[in-house]
This record gives C-alpha cells, structure tokens and sequence, in this order.
C-alpha cells in the first residue's frame, strides 16, 4: 500500500501467469498492469520506475509492468482483461 500511494498508483492489477499452473516459482516473472493517477508528465518516469523497483524488491524477483495506457494491442488486451485481478485501489 505505501508503494502504491508513495508511487500515485491509483490501481494496480496482477495478470498472466502468476495466477495459473504455467508459473514457475524458480523463473517466471510477475506481471501487474498500473493505472497511474494525476502524475505530471515530468513524474511520470520516476513513478514507474520507482513502482517497477520497488515491486521487484518486494517481490524478489523480476516483474513486467505495463501501464493502462500503453494497451495498445487488442489480442494483448483481451489476454490482460481476461486474467487480471486487483491488488491495490486507491480509497
């Protein structure tokens, strides 16, 4: 929550495979999909990488972090839609 708030995150979803048979606990990566809040476009940098580091530390292992606003592909977005799960919203 602190990192999520410390960040601007106004939600935060976990997608793929971490919440299926397919992952490995030894290799896969974590992947969330961020929904940032107000941020300046000067902020916009340190907010995600600050949240991609700090999710990687928490979770000790790498994570692919895709922004809302970067789906782009409709076949990609429908796979993220069809698995993700909140984790985080801002009151």
């Amino acid at each position: 929550v602190a990192l999520c708030r410390r960040y601007r995150v106004r939600t935060l979803w976990l997608f793929g495979s971490a919440l299926g048979a397919r992952f490995d606990v030894d290799r896969s990566d974590v992947d969330f999909l961020v929904d940032f809040g107000v941020i300046t476009p000067a902020n916009k940098a340190t907010c995600y990488f600050g949240l991609h580091e700090g999710l990687e530390t928490i979770l000790g292992r790498r994570v692919d972090l895709v922004t809302v606003e970067s789906l782009h592909n409709p076949y990609f977005t429908a796979s993220v839609e069809a698995t993700k799960v909140p984790v985080y919203a801002a009151a």
